[in-house]
């Protein structure tokens, strides 16, 4: 197979999970909404509070897809550009060393992500969770959180 035909197969492969997920992520959130409690829980399970539940979830639906939605736009830019294999280029030459370009590589494709899930994430902990109640933290916490998160993961 050529290096065309490759690249065709990795990104219909990364389309049809953004689909699949989307489908299924859809079909969950529709079905939670069509949901009726069995009567014998009824006495152990507030119906205002099953109400929130799914209101609640489906705020975060869509702000989850939107996200999806943006890094998939971003990752299909950064395929058909080729600015992967330029910047891998510019690393490999700065460094003269292929496992920390490799490295680098990642660090930077994480950071790049990490960069465009934080208004989401603002978005998802101070507009939806204090809306329902769930937020007691502050932009401080959120950020200090965010900071010790990357560094035990890096």
């Amino acid at each position: 197979m050529t290096a065309t035909t490759w690249f065709i197969i990795i990104t219909l492969i990364i389309i049809i999970d953004y689909i699949f997920d989307w489908v299924i992520s859809w079909l969950n959130i529709n079905y939670k909404h069509q949901f009726n409690l069995h009567p014998f829980l009824k006495p152990y399970y507030d119906n205002d509070t099953s109400i929130k539940t799914r209101k609640y979830q489906r705020e975060n639906f869509h702000v989850d897809k939107a996200y999806s939605t943006i890094a998939l736009l971003v990752t299909l830019i950064a395929l058909y550009t080729g600015i992967l294999g330029k910047l891998f280029d510019y690393l490999l030459f700065k460094t003269n060393h292929l496992i920390l370009s490799n490295l680098l590589l990642l660090l930077i494709i994480a950071a790049g992500s990490e960069i465009i899930s934080i208004p989401f994430e603002i978005y998802s902990t101070f507009v939806i969770d204090q809306k329902y109640g769930f937020n007691k933290s502050t932009f401080k916490l959120f950020f200090l959180i965010k900071l010790k998160a990357m560094y035990y993961s890096a």
